[in-house]
């Protein structure tokens, strides 16, 4: 999920992905658990009995996932 995340961000966002995050307060994947354990405890989303909030920690870098990257092509309409 946190992979899934990323990637709309960037389709959203582009090089302002990190920062558009950031000015939402989340700085790391386990900002992504918070909102969607908030999700679940309201009834927005529902979970398994395996999964967990610890499940988001962790996950990737915002540093190094979000960093721009000028060298590589934009997506087509961006």
């Amino acid at each position: 999920m946190c992979e899934a995340i990323r990637q709309f961000a960037l389709d959203q966002y582009g090089y302002m992905a990190r920062c558009v995050l950031a000015s939402w307060g989340v700085t790391m994947t386990g900002d992504f658990g918070e909102i969607v354990f908030n999700l679940i405890r309201v009834g927005e989303m529902r979970k398994t009995d395996d999964d967990r909030r610890e499940d988001f920690d962790d996950v990737f870098d915002f540093d190094t996932a979000f960093e721009a990257r000028f060298d590589e092509p934009r997506p087509a309409g961006q």
